[in-house]
Formats: structure tokens, C-alpha cells, sequence
């Protein structure tokens, strides 16, 4: 995998990701829910990142989290026509996957590499950033008990509670370790590869049972806003 993309000129597909497209695509036309083919184009599927219509599509990030949902959107791409609108729509907005595919068939449908991607996605980024809300909505509280003007977007007690310094100075230490800067825009942004960088950081600083609480307090979050973990069973 490249660590500098600098051309804007989309990646030539190899023959595994042509395949895993053309088997979906066939998949729908024989009359199956898209959704029943889609874990096996993404189990088919070999690239971990590509320019795809001009901007960088980053699937495997750090070479250990697995964007599922991101390789699954641009599977669809191609095939979008074929599937219903509302379904479509719903797909892209939803936090979980249709309830055709269940957690059992994740786990089955990617094999044990991809799972274990997909595992370390949802604890390294998803779970992060429900951490961060948890911690977010702690420090409100405490400021408003007290009569304070908390800003609404200032995560700097935040970061300094869960990961010991300002949000500025762990961005700049994530830069250093970065080989050299991407030159495309990332679609949907590069800020998942930072908050998988401060997981791995909090988890190498922290005691097992700090890490444990955090852990606990972040899936709480979750729960209390409507975030389903199915899809981990």
C-alpha cells in the first residue's frame, strides 16, 4: 500500500475487486436482497485504499481497522440503480447494517482477518469517539453545576482527561509520525486515522482497569443514544 497518493487519476481495479462487483452485481439481477451479496463482495475485495472518483477511499486504516461501511458504499456505487431509493438513502444514514445482515453473518461473511479489522474499527474509532462524547457530556455538567459558560465545541478538558494533553499538541505528535502527507482529499475526511492514533496512545498509557472503565463508560454512551451492538455478537 502507498503512503503518498499523489495523482487524482482513479486506481485501475485488479481482477479480485472486478469480480467481487461483477458477483454482486449478478447477485441482484438473479432477484436477491442487495444486501445478501454484499459481505461477499467485501470478503472478495483485496484493495485497501484507492482513488476512487478523484479522492482517496481508505479502507484499512493503519494497516488494522477495517472501514466496512466505507468499502460497502463504494461497492454500491456501480449498482446503486438496482437498489431502492429509500433503502439506499437509509443504508447511508443508519448506524448499523440492514437486519439481513446480522452480527453472526459478519463475522462469518469476512473471514477472521476482516472481522478482526472490523472488531478493531468499532473499538479503535467508534467506540473512541463514543468515549470522547461520554467524557464531553461529564465536563458540561461539571460546568454548568458551577454557573460556567462551557463552549460547545471545546474539547480541550476533554483530551486532557482522557489522553493528558490539548487537543493541538496530540495533533501535532500525530503528524510527526505521519511518513509524508496525503495529497487528495480523503473522502469523509482523514480524522478516523487521528482518533485510531489516540485510542492506540490512551490504551498504551492507561492500566488495564482504566482502559476497562473508559471502555465501559464509552458502549453506556452508546446504548443511551441509540446505537445498537448488535453487530458484535
Amino acid at each position: 500500500m502507498p503512503d503518498l497518493i499523489s495523482t487524482c487519476q482513479d486506481t485501475a481495479l485488479p481482477v479480485s475487486c472486478e469480480e467481487a462487483i461483477k458477483r454482486f452485481t449478478d447477485s441482484i439481477n438473479d432477484g436477491n436482497h442487495w444486501s445478501y451479496g454484499l459481505l461477499d463482495a467485501v470478503n472478495c475485495w483485496t484493495l485497501s485504499e484507492e482513488v476512487y472518483k478523484g479522492k482517496l477511499h481508505r479502507y484499512l486504516i493503519q494497516g488494522e481497522a477495517f472501514d466496512l461501511k466505507l468499502l460497502a458504499y463504494r461497492i454500491l456505487q456501480p449498482v446503486k440503480s438496482l437498489i431502492p431509493l429509500d433503502e439506499y438513502r437509509f443504508f447511508l444514514l443508519a448506524k448499523e447494517f440492514p437486519k439481513t445482515i446480522s452480527g453472526s453473518k459478519i463475522r462469518t461473511g469476512l473471514g477472521p482477518i476482516k472481522y478482526q479489522g472490523y472488531l478493531n474499527y468499532w473499538y479503535g474509532i467508534t467506540v473512541e469517539i463514543a468515549l470522547q462524547l461520554a467524557v464531553f457530556q461529564e465536563v458540561w455538567k461539571e460546568q454548568a453545576g458551577r454557573g460556567r459558560n462551557f463552549k460547545r465545541y471545546n474539547f480541550s478538558e476533554v483530551y486532557s482527561r482522557i489522553y493528558g494533553s490539548a487537543p493541538i499538541v496530540l495533533l501535532d505528535q500525530y503528524k510527526q509520525t505521519l511518513i509524508s502527507p496525503v495529497s487528495l482529499e480523503c473522502v469523509f475526511g482523514d480524522s478516523k486515522q487521528f482518533v485510531y492514533w489516540l485510542f492506540k496512545l490512551r490504551i498504551s498509557r492507561c492500566e488495564k482497569e482504566r482502559v476497562g472503565s473508559d471502555t465501559k463508560k464509552a458502549l453506556e454512551w452508546l446504548q443511551q443514544h441509540g446505537s445498537s451492538l448488535e453487530n458484535l455478537v
